[in-house]
C-alpha cells in the first residue's frame, strides 16, 4: 500500500476520470453507428461524442 500523497491523490483521480471516459466511449461505441446527413444536425435519436474542454469525459 502507498502512503496518502499529493501524487497518489492525484493518481487515483485520474485513473477515476479514466475509467468513466473509457465507460462513456464504450456506451457511444456499442450503439449502432449511422453517418448522420450533417453533424451539425444529426437525426433524431442519434448521438455524436463529443469531449468537454476541459478535459472532462466526453458525452454523448
Amino acid at each position: 500500500y502507498f502512503r496518502n500523497n499529493n501524487q497518489k491523490i492525484i493518481f487515483e483521480d485520474n485513473h477515476r476520470n479514466l475509467e468513466s471516459a473509457t465507460a462513456k466511449i464504450s456506451e457511444c461505441l456499442e450503439r449502432e453507428i449511422t453517418a448522420p446527413k450533417s453533424a451539425e444536425h444529426p437525426p433524431e435519436g442519434h448521438w455524436i461524442c463529443r469531449t468537454t474542454a476541459s478535459g472532462g469525459a466526453p458525452s454523448c
